[in-house]
């Protein structure tokens, strides 16, 4: 495309997307040879960034062009844009009252509606980190907020393998342009926690004389590290893109666009894709479906493993249970850990594992991938979260030896969970392990988890280990771990010392714990009493 193409497109696209007007109207300023050409596109620039509601960011472009005689005629317009931020100055009330994001391990996140794909046309594609809540603040996380991503084309069906894209991407608004921003490059740049781009749809050429797909997965995975040096975000894939092929528009007839060669595909990332690739294979025709096999799911989630091919996880759009959370993350650090201590010569850690309120499975999967083939695992949740739970454990079945199962189970009944124990183990057979993270979250839930946690407790001698991820979320929590200590004794294997309860006293936070409860025997009938009045 040409710049007064991209001019063109995002005067068009002003009203109803801002974000990408304010993309092609970059791409115009980086193309245009003119300046007069590239002031005018710099305006449409500080008009979509007022829409967007980037006030400040508005008025530094507006204030470089007060002056331009190109846009005498939109000199008042430009200066109601500079002295927006200086009418409505942020006063400490509002500032107190800013909602305070928790610091956590961040999210990539494909902006939605995705495009379905014609091979060899540019398109549009909105990235943005959250936590695990959706939540996102530049000034919460710093230099987290800045990281580099690759995006691929998974194949949905057929032979052909995963492929990295090429993609183009407008500098900064407020930078100095230059012709170097409109060439297409490796990786997305997120600045602020967001990015928008445009990405080429792969031409059947491109697939190495491999059948084209009728349908592709993006995948976005961050190169490297956070900017900070903390824990990269984790990847995403989108659902299901249909790819066709058509003629493109007289404008989008661009020569073949190799990826550049600034950034090379490392073994780990073609791995990684490669994985992925494959886990999408297994559920793509469940997702593409959309039916209740599909469990809600709205987006999948790239986990890494150390050592190991990563956890491929879909989550749903809004259910509690279909989310991955930061204790579930931690947990899964642990657990290489703690597991890894276990050789073909020694005896292993567990044999026999259930994971209770298993959510999306991020710690019963990686438990099985990490426990040798040695370790035989149940994932357990709500009737209505089943659903999801096999779709995951379906997607990482071909790194999952032996594979899990899945079951339903509500907390509370201790019959219900020693009959699932009996189909996952065998008549009369226990576990010698118990994996949860993210439970003590709601109060109604305390007496019956507690319930199930010494009935599984009481199942063995000796009493199995019983490890849990967690979070303090919720204020009366101190009620849940004062009923349990009457039957467990509670010590912190990893993460902050000592843990504090939320409303236990001075001293509590929000860092994640690996716990482990150890079974001292069943003291705990009074207090469950009063639990649950």
């Amino acid at each position: 495309m040409k710049a007064g193409d991209f001019h063109t497109r995002a005067c068009k696209l002003l009203a109803s997307e801002p974000i990408f007007a304010l993309h092609d109207a970059g791409m115009a300023v980086a193309l245009y040879a003119s300046n007069s050409q590239r002031i005018h596109a710099q305006a449409v620039q500080a008009r979509a960034l007022e829409l967007l509601g980037r006030d400040r960011e508005a008025a530094e472009l507006a204030r470089r062009l007060l002056d331009a005689p190109e846009l005498a005629a939109d000199r008042k317009f430009l200066q109601k844009m500079v002295d927006a931020p200086l009418a409505a100055p942020e006063s400490a009330a509002e500032a107190d009252a800013t909602p305070k994001v928790a610091i956590g391990r961040l999210r990539l996140n494909f902006g939605l509606p995705l495009p379905d794909l014609v091979a060899g046309r540019w398109h549009h594609v909105r990235l943005r980190l959250s936590n695990e809540l959706g939540l996102f603040s530049a000034e919460a996380f710093g230099a987290q907020a800045a990281c580099a991503v690759r995006l691929w084309a998974l194949p949905c069906d057929g032979a052909a393998p995963p492929l990295p894209l090429a993609v183009r991407q407008a500098a900064e608004p407020t930078a100095e342009p230059t012709a170097d921003a409109a060439r297409p490059t490796a990786a997305v740049r997120i600045v602020g926690g967001r990015a928008v781009c445009e990405v080429r749809a792969p031409v059947a050429a491109a697939w190495n004389g491999a059948a084209a797909p009728c349908a592709v997965v993006l995948m976005a995975e961050p190169l490297a590290a956070a900017d900070d040096g903390g824990a990269a975000p984790l990847g995403c894939l989108s659902l299901p893109l249909a790819l066709t092929a058509a003629v493109p528009l007289p404008y989008e007839c661009d020569a073949d666009v190799p990826l550049p060669p600034d950034a090379p595909v490392s073994a780990d990332e073609a791995n990684t894709a490669a994985a992925a690739a494959a886990a999408v294979q297994r559920v793509s025709a469940t997702l593409r479906d959309d039916d209740d096999a599909g469990g809600g799911a709205a987006r999948l989630r790239v986990l890494p493993l150390p050592g190991r091919p990563p956890l491929v996880l879909a989550e749903s759009a809004a259910d509690i249970h279909g989310k991955v959370w930061d204790s579930g993350l931690a947990l899964v650090g642990w657990l290489d850990e703690l597991l890894a201590t276990a050789t073909p010569e020694a005896p292993a850690v567990a044999t026999r594992c259930i994971e209770l309120g298993s959510g999306v499975g991020v710690g019963g999967l990686a438990a099985a991938a990490l426990g040798g083939g040695r370790l035989a695992v149940v994932l357990t949740d709500l009737p209505e979260a089943t659903a999801l739970l096999r779709l995951n454990a379906r997607a990482n079945d071909g790194a999952l030896a032996p594979p899990p199962r899945v079951a339903p189970l509500a907390w509370g009944d201790a019959a219900a969970a020693r009959d699932v124990l009996d189909d996952a183990f065998g008549a009369g057979v226990a576990p010698d392990l118990v994996l949860c993270s993210d439970v003590v979250y709601d109060p109604e839930a305390y007496a019956p988890l507690l319930t199930t946690l010494c009935a599984l407790a009481r199942a063995a001698t000796p009493p199995p280990r019983v490890w849990m991820g967690h979070r303090s979320r919720h204020p009366q929590e101190h009620e849940f771990w004062t009923a349990a200590a009457a039957s467990f004794d509670v010590e912190v294997l990893r993460g902050p010392v000592p843990f504090t309860p939320l409303g236990a006293g001075d001293g509590a936070d929000a860092m994640p714990r690996l716990l482990e409860l150890r079974w001292r025997g069943m003291r705990a009938a009074a207090v469950l009493s009063e639990l649950l009045e």
